[in-house]
């Protein structure tokens, strides 16, 4: 729905998170979304090869991105 996902705003490891809450943002060339996330707790992985090369989402969502 967003298009081509250009930029990607993750939380950071050791962030805490609540469920429902804003955490993050994808940037697509159409709009910015806020990401929502889906659990309370702290944040213990981040995919980094998403922040580096945001496109990984749209060329291999489920592999890498």
């Amino acid at each position: 729905m967003l298009g081509d996902v250009v930029f990607v705003q993750l939380p950071d490891v050791g962030d805490t998170v609540t469920a429902g809450e804003t955490c993050g943002e994808p940037e697509s060339t159409k709009a910015v979304s806020d990401l929502h996330s889906p659990v309370t707790g702290e944040v213990v992985a981040a995919n980094q090869n998403v922040v580096d090369d945001p496109a990984v989402v749209n060329s291999t969502p489920f592999e890498g991105g």
